[in-house]
């Protein structure tokens, strides 16, 4: 959605789609050695279709997503919204992408888009970091990467945009929400229930140890969505910034400097589980097993570190909320 924001000219897409921070236990009573506890680790509080709405009031770009009922017909709009010279999101399977490290490995959802014709064939980005591709993709190939039964609700789904009345600069929009959006950040991540916030980073520290004893892997360690929470913390990152310059508020860039310093080790987290869900993907990487055991023996503490890192960026804008006159109730470790 980012991408698409801003190859549709809005100049910070991050304002609309990484201004929720959150951490949530969706399961936090699991006992341990059975299916674990999910940590909702990401910047968001939703799918990321919810926030389509939200875009749409935030940019003037009116978005549309779409289910069609094939592949086929899917790539056709892609075609037909390059051909007039619209950008276009399709979903795709990663058992079919060959970029992907899950290739033929497992079934998931990912999403491309489509910027240009080149011929009768597609310009594409894929905007994940760790892949950065751009490239040309024939429409029989994108048929077959969005047209996958176990996409199920994304299976030959799309998303347009028409930006004809497109707002490039969200600053107002800014304006309008920070107070609001901050106040929730901070009362979901400093609350004291242990199924949310950096309380529930800790719970998931302190189930580890005991999962590991009754023989859990490191694979059951529970991150919806394990690949580039570094890189998600960085995008809300850049949120903080963009209000730190338009509020001229010092606090909320330093606390976007405290996140920035935790990407790298949640990346850490989300690469062991990386190559642990995924059977033969540590061995396609020449990594054994007993090297990640060793390596995940570390990650409770590496947790409680990221915990108290998420803890303090979040001490740092309450208390600058509530010297700017907007106390967060509840907000207490």
């Amino acid at each position: 959605m980012g991408t698409l924001l801003a190859l549709h000219g809005v100049g910070h897409p991050e304002d609309v789609i990484f201004k929720d921070l959150s951490f949530e236990l969706a399961a936090p009573g699991q006992p341990p050695g059975g299916t674990a506890a999910t940590l909702h680790y990401s910047y968001r509080a939703a799918d990321a279709l919810d926030y389509l709405a939200a875009a749409e009031a935030a940019t003037g770009i009116r978005i549309r997503s779409r289910q069609s009922g094939s592949g086929a017909a899917a790539v056709e709009i892609v075609a037909s919204e390059l051909a007039a010279g619209r950008p276009a999101v399709a979903f795709i399977d990663h058992y079919h992408y060959r970029h992907s490290p899950f290739f033929r490995l497992r079934h998931f959802r990912h999403a491309i888009v489509a910027t240009e014709a080149a011929g009768d064939d597609f310009r594409y980005l894929d905007p994940l970091p760790s892949y950065a591709v751009d490239e040309v993709i024939t429409p029989g190939e994108l048929v077959v990467l969005c047209d996958s039964a176990e996409l199920g609700e994304f299976r030959a789904r799309t998303i347009t945009a028409d930006h004809s009345g497109a707002v490039r600069d969200t600053a107002e929009y800014l304006r309008q929400t920070w107070r609001s959006q901050l106040e929730a950040n901070t009362r979901r991540m400093l609350g004291p229930d242990r199924a949310c916030g950096a309380a529930a980073i800790r719970a998931l520290a302190d189930w580890l140890p005991a999962a590991g004893e009754s023989g859990a892997e490191i694979a059951e360690l529970g991150l919806d969505g394990p690949l580039e929470i570094g890189r998600n913390r960085a995008g809300h990152c850049l949120y903080l910034r963009r209000l730190a310059q338009l509020l001229s508020a010092p606090a909320l860039a330093e606390a976007a400097g405290i996140l920035d310093e935790a990407a790298s080790s949640w990346n850490m987290v989300s690469w062991l589980r990386q190559l642990t869900m995924v059977p033969g993907l540590a061995a396609s990487e020449g990594l054994p097993l007993s090297f990640l055991r060793r390596r995940a023996r570390g990650v409770p503490a590496l947790l409680r570190e990221l915990a108290d890192r998420e803890e303090a960026a979040m001490v740092i804008i309450r208390d600058w909320l509530e010297r700017s006159g907007a106390h967060v109730a509840g907000a207490s470790r």
